[in-house]
């Protein structure tokens, strides 16, 4: 058996999913992420800044990054609490969840 080439993407040259090539498959060391510029209020700046430099922070990046999944999730839940509150009828699981609750379970004690 002849083993798989071992491609190396990281360094000069390399995208933005640097990692290795096995053969045709591709093993991401991390997610693909795409660079993008940002224009923030001075003040905005200098607070994120401050969190580096307090080391709350690895780098501007990562503070901007962790606000936009926080964002990402709230409206995510307000979605969620939209479609509550519309009273949508359940789905087509609820008859296999009521009958799942019912059942005994044996060995937990």
């Amino acid at each position: 058996m002849t083993p798989a080439a071992v491609t190396p993407t990281q360094g000069a040259g390399a995208t933005a999913g640097a990692g290795i090539h096995i053969g045709s498959r591709s093993v991401y060391r991390r997610p693909v992420s795409t660079q993008i510029a940002v224009r923030l209020p001075d003040d905005m700046v200098r607070a994120v800044d401050a969190f580096v430099a307090s080391g709350r922070a690895r780098s501007r990046a990562s503070v901007v990054e962790r606000a936009l999944a926080r964002e990402i999730r709230r409206f995510q839940a307000e979605r969620d609490v939209e479609i509550l509150r519309a009273g949508v009828p359940g789905d087509d699981l609820d008859a296999l969840a009521d009958w799942a609750a019912e059942q005994p379970v044996d060995g937990l004690d």
